[in-house]
């Protein structure tokens, strides 16, 4: 997901994305590639939901994939998240600011 604001676009998906993940005390972290993985440490346990869908208003038909598995969330952080916490713009949401990744 791009800063569509930053791209002249009048969504507002990234800016809905950071006041929710603000109000939730979440982290984000973005980087360009076409992946749709979303994990999800709960009270009740670990999500993950895996998607060929773009996260918008798009009519097409996709598959997902919605599991309750902590094995394959631990394989996400690892093998996924790391990778991308390393080289994408993560955005603090206590402090309210983007900080680019260099490695």
């Amino acid at each position: 997901m791009k800063n569509d604001s930053k791209l002249g676009k009048s969504y507002g998906y990234y800016d809905d994305l950071l006041k929710i993940c603000e109000k939730n005390n979440w982290s984000v972290t973005v980087a360009n590639n076409h992946s749709k993985i979303l994990n999800f440490d709960t009270d009740d346990g670990k999500f993950v939901i895996w998607t060929s869908s773009n996260l918008n208003e798009n009519p097409n038909i996709e598959q997902f994939v919605f599991l309750k598995s902590e094995d394959v969330y631990e394989m996400c952080e690892k093998h996924f998240f790391e990778k991308i916490k390393k080289e994408g713009v993560h955005y603090d949401t206590e402090k309210k600011s983007t900080d680019k990744k260099t490695s």
